[in-house]
């Protein structure tokens, strides 16, 4: 079940940071990152249709929201389990992040 709720996020997170990612590959190479010789300015370009092929944001958030909203009652415990393993039990922001976030799922229902 987690693993059915995070896909879509994670994929989405991934297409969008491998842009940030491969610019700061280009820096580290300096001058030679812009060589077309280093292959690295044709990975930019390709980078740049990642999000495309991936899917949308919206479709992604769509894929998550059906995927949340399949067994609603079962998502949330999952997902709450999730957010206090990641951290550790401590109250922190993604608590209170998932706090308000299941308060607002539960206006829809």
């Amino acid at each position: 079940m987690l693993l059915r709720l995070l896909t879509p996020v994670l994929k989405l997170f991934t297409a969008k940071e491998c842009l940030a990612v491969i610019s700061e590959g280009i820096e580290c190479f300096g001058a030679m990152g812009y060589m077309e010789d280093s292959q690295i300015p044709k990975i930019y370009r390709d980078a740049q249709v990642t999000p495309i092929w991936e899917g949308t944001t919206n479709t992604l958030s769509l894929d998550f929201a059906h995927a949340l909203f399949k067994d609603l009652p079962n998502s949330l415990k999952v997902l709450n389990s999730f957010f206090q393993d990641f951290s550790g039990g401590e109250s922190n922001i993604l608590q209170y992040y998932f706090q308000r976030f299941q308060t607002e799922v539960k206006k829809l229902r």
